[in-house]
């Protein structure tokens, strides 16, 4: 009985992280690293739940057979598991404890956990992964019509998330199996869902209907080019258009018509999708440019996991030094995602990792779906959905994404090749012991690390909300509590480094901002780092930071002024003078009070060169 009451309680446990997950945050008054946090603390949590259940499973089965079954899919994906973690800790010598390896850690068991499960089950998780689009689609309606706050002050409706990238990302992701489901509900032949077949299929249909209306006000172009080429997938099998084309397609001259207007048309909407956001389809090509300087220094095996953000902006500014005249200049940000997930793996694995992805895919879409097993057709709708999002956004980044993702492997990769099939008699004891160790090592790791990170996040959170309130020297109090968990996050250290600057504390500055920059690069770390070097007389160091970051953003103000305001107060005039006309002449590509003033204090610096004469006034006759 213990063995049967965990089962079905190890469901319960699937079921709510399908359902509850991607609506799970700490609040909206939080940093934004902890805004990715929230979801990471459930999901460890929930994993040490399913660990001690599988441990009583292990415990009380009365028998010691074990039946291996690896995949042709499974070893793949283990291959590249081993790959990043050797890439990272031996080749790249640098592996990054922060939210995202936790996360690498939990979908890895996640994925486990569901593939040992009857995969008859997996209706039943497909049914509660829609019910949780559908709580995002009427919390992100709600928003709409102002019956609850958006997350993001200057977007109108973000559901639980915290831009709407993501928010339409993870509704694309669940949009293919609630096709899926009302399309093909009828094909799973279980008498234990005929009771509920009507409510899922209407479930289902609501719940695609409602992406679709959401998606129209969210305006994201990656989302609907997924929404459309995925559902485009499903109906292209469930209405078997591959007959019908081949029988319109019937002769070279047909072909080759059908050809030219199939690119004709994919052409003209890619250029209608270019010019409706054309600053932002500008904005990811410099991006993409300026990665394949980071890809160009190491092609084979990359920087390692999570290392983009650490090495982007400066290959930006390199970039910008190579190209000073580029008019994407405008468009620089600071910036910690490629918004292309193949730009981004090579980055950070190389051509060997991108290798690794390759054979993957084609492992798991080589398995022939049709309406007689409608699960594999669906979960390839699934992936080709978080594929094609993924060539214009960041859903590696996305807890929410990710979890469909694992989810639509788990199910292919049981209807894959069956490389080993194995049941083990003799050592099933000794088996039986390895499985109990590890579920409870896994418990006890999840366990702990989920209670440690809660507290860190609350500290964090607490030193933020006292830092934006001016009390400096307290906040830095409350991020040295943090600082054990958080020493390899870049956004928590570049938080604590800025405190520290602004409490007076120079020197410690240096050490975590710097300690910073192994983690992440962006214009805040650097524009701080050069006040507290001039803090400290340490002009040449203060110099070069203010100057990366002006070149990492060639178009902003902030920086070039902090350059004029030091060359002033070392007397450089010969550098100062120049660069100060060159922002008194630069027009801002938005205006605003804050350019105004910095213009207005520019002059007045410029008005106290030695020998320059004043400006004329009636009281100096």
């Amino acid at each position: 009985m213990p063995v049967k009451y965990s089962l079905w309680s190890i469901y319960i446990v699937f079921c709510i992280i399908f359902m509850i997950l991607p609506s799970f945050t700490f609040g909206i008054d939080i940093p934004v690293g902890s805004k990715s946090l929230g979801k990471t603390l459930f999901l460890l949590f929930s994993i040490s739940i399913i660990a001690v259940l599988y441990l009583v499973i292990f415990l009380f089965k009365k028998d010691s057979n074990f039946l291996f079954k690896l995949s042709l899919s499974d070893g793949v994906i283990a291959i590249l598991v081993l790959f990043v973690l050797i890439n990272s800790t031996i080749f790249q010598q640098h592996l990054s404890v922060n939210y995202r390896l936790y996360d690498f850690g939990a979908l890895i068991f996640l994925y486990l956990a569901v593939r040992l499960i009857d995969s008859k089950s997996l209706i039943l998780f497909s049914a509660f992964l829609v019910i949780g689009g559908l709580i995002q689609i009427i919390y992100g309606e709600l928003q709409l019509y102002n019956f609850y706050p958006s997350l993001n002050i200057n977007f109108p409706i973000t559901g639980s998330f915290f831009n709407p990238g993501p928010y339409s990302g993870y509704l694309t992701a669940v949009f293919p199996i609630a096709l899926g489901l009302y399309f093909f509900i009828d094909q799973w032949k279980r008498d234990d869902i005929t009771p509920f077949r009507d409510l899922i299929k209407i479930t289902a249909i609501v719940t695609a209907l409602g992406v679709i209306l959401v998606l129209s006000v969210s305006a994201s172009r990656a989302a609907w080019i997924a929404l459309v080429i995925s559902g485009g997938f499903l109906m292209f099998f469930r209405f078997r258009w591959n007959r019908r084309f081949l029988e319109a397609l019937d002769t070279p001259i047909k072909r080759t018509i059908g050809i030219l207007l199939g690119l004709a048309i994919v052409v003209g909407v890619g250029t209608g999708l270019y010019y409706l956001k054309k600053d932002s389809a500008d904005g990811r090509t410099l991006i993409w440019k300026a990665s394949w300087e980071m890809i160009r220094e190491n092609p084979l095996t990359g920087l390692g996991f999570d290392r983009f953000q650490a090495g982007y902006m400066e290959s930006q500014a390199a970039w910008f030094r190579g190209n000073p005249n580029d008019p994407a200049a405008s468009l620089a940000d600071d910036v910690v995602y490629a918004f292309n997930e193949g730009v981004q793996l090579m980055v950070e694995q190389g051509l060997f990792g991108l290798g690794l992805v390759l054979i993957l895919l084609f492992a798991v879409f080589k398995i022939r779906g049709s309406l007689e097993n409608p699960e594999i057709l669906i979960a390839q709708a699934g992936l080709v959905s978080i594929l094609v999002f993924g060539m214009f956004s960041y859903p590696s980044h996305i807890l929410s994404i990710k979890i469909c993702g694992i989810f639509y492997l788990a199910i292919l990769a049981g209807r894959s090749q069956i490389l080993v099939d194995w049941k083990v008699d003799q050592y099933g004891k000794t088996v039986k012991g390895i499985f109990v160790l590890l579920a409870f090592f896994v418990a006890m790791i999840a366990f702990v690390t989920s209670n440690s990170l809660y507290k860190a996040v609350k500290e964090w959170n607490y030193a933020y909300s006292l830092y934006h309130g001016g009390a400096f020297a307290p906040a830095v109090d409350g991020y040295e509590k943090a600082l054990p968990m958080f020493d390899h996050n870049g956004e928590f250290l570049t938080n604590y480094g800025k405190a520290l600057s602004m409490a007076g504390k120079h020197k410690e500055a240096i050490f975590i901002l710097e300690s910073a920059k192994k983690y992440l690069g962006n214009t805040v770390i650097q524009t701080t780092l050069g006040d507290s070097y001039m803090a400290l007389g340490k002009n040449e160091q203060a110099e070069t930071a203010y100057q990366l970051a002006a070149e990492m953003l060639p178009d902003r103000f902030y920086p070039r002024y902090l350059l004029v305001k030091l060359y002033a107060s070392t007397g450089a005039w010969d550098k100062m003078e120049p660069l100060a006309h060159r922002l008194l002449e630069k027009e801002p590509k938005i205006p605003s009070r804050a350019v105004e003033e910095i213009k207005t204090e520019i002059q007045d610096l410029l008005e106290r060169i030695p020998g320059r004469w004043t400006k004329f006034e009636p009281d100096n006759l």
